[in-house]
């Protein structure tokens, strides 16, 4: 995609799965790119090459904003934080800190040292908690029911007000429900590697939740597209495919995959803090040319062929 090439990017969360994934297109695309993650690289690392590398830093600490400021980066993707909303319901000060003060730190460090990077916020559809209607669209209500989702919106909403009053250039991702190969959790992964065991499968909830599910190489591709195309004065954008699927269609799905010998059960449970239906309305992201190029069929079976590779 053109418009990062000569670029000096730094990607926080690179040993996540978005930051990761986002890592590996830009160790690949002519850029000197910075990766840091408070964990070792992971073993595919694309650190390996000349042009990129690793720094294991805590966004929250002091040394990560003098490394941030004194880069002179033309983009900053902010992926790193806690990603898990029953982490938050059980350690909301945990989540607080890693999700919106580190944020909020990481702003103030650009604003007094007057940075031009242009900063790309990994938010996420959790500060919409249970939407007033469907599809959602960024001008609907947010009212997250989960410690995840205040953090997240309280950061986007600092990047925006930083946009609107020092001049910053930034913008704020609400992503839906990202998957594929790397992803070592979440219904996708979960259920799996539960019909790879070939026990009876045992599904949350009755099988009438909905989301909005996106794989992996579309979700990075979106992202690359607003960054590019989109005007960095602190907006906010859905990614999403745009469809609603019930998890009954993911298990029935992964199961004729898999190992159709399976049956399933649903234990009509719910989840605190988990709303019980998503979907997205992206106009915003198609407005700006972007289209998805994977079936939620192919990216289910992609994602299957590499569990079954990684768990054999």
């Amino acid at each position: 995609m053109a418009g990062f090439a000569g670029k000096k990017i730094l990607i926080t969360g690179a040993g996540g799965f978005i930051g990761g994934h986002l890592a590996d297109w830009f160790s690949r695309s002519g850029c000197t790119v910075a990766l840091t993650d408070r964990g070792t690289p992971p073993a595919a690392d694309p650190a390996t090459k000349a042009d990129v590398t690793w720094h294991a830093m805590d966004t929250c600490s002091p040394e990560f904003r003098e490394m941030m400021v004194a880069g002179r980066f033309d983009y900053i993707f902010h992926f790193a934080g806690n990603a898990n909303v029953n982490t938050s319901v059980e350690r909301p000060a945990y989540d607080f800190q890693q999700n919106c003060l580190a944020t909020f730190e990481m702003l103030e460090a650009l604003r007094t040292s007057k940075s031009e990077a242009i900063f790309v916020y990994a938010s996420s559809a959790a500060v919409y908690g249970d939407p007033v209607r469907l599809p959602i669209s960024e001008a609907d209500l947010t009212i997250p029911i989960s410690p995840y989702g205040v953090s997240k919106l309280a950061a986007e909403r600092y990047v925006t007000a930083y946009c609107k009053l020092y001049g910053l250039k930034g913008l704020s991702l609400r992503m839906f429900s990202p998957f594929g190969p790397g992803l070592r959790k979440q219904i996708v992964f979960d259920l799996s590697r539960r019909i790879m065991a070939g026990n009876a499968l045992e599904v949350f909830g009755d099988g009438s939740q909905t989301r909005d599910f996106i794989y992996i190489d579309d979700l990075v591709s979106a992202i690359l597209t607003i960054t590019r195309a989109a005007p960095h004065d602190g907006g906010i954008y859905n990614i999403g495919r745009g469809i609603a699927t019930p998890t009954s269609e993911i298990a029935e799905t992964l199961v004729a995959l898999i190992n159709p010998e399976v049956t399933v059960r649903y234990n009509q449970a719910q989840a605190a803090g988990n709303p019980d239906k998503w979907r997205a309305d992206i106009g915003k992201l198609l407005a700006l040319g972007w289209t998805p190029s994977v079936s939620l069929q192919d990216g289910l079976a992609e994602t299957a062929r590499w569990i079954a590779h990684e768990y054999p």
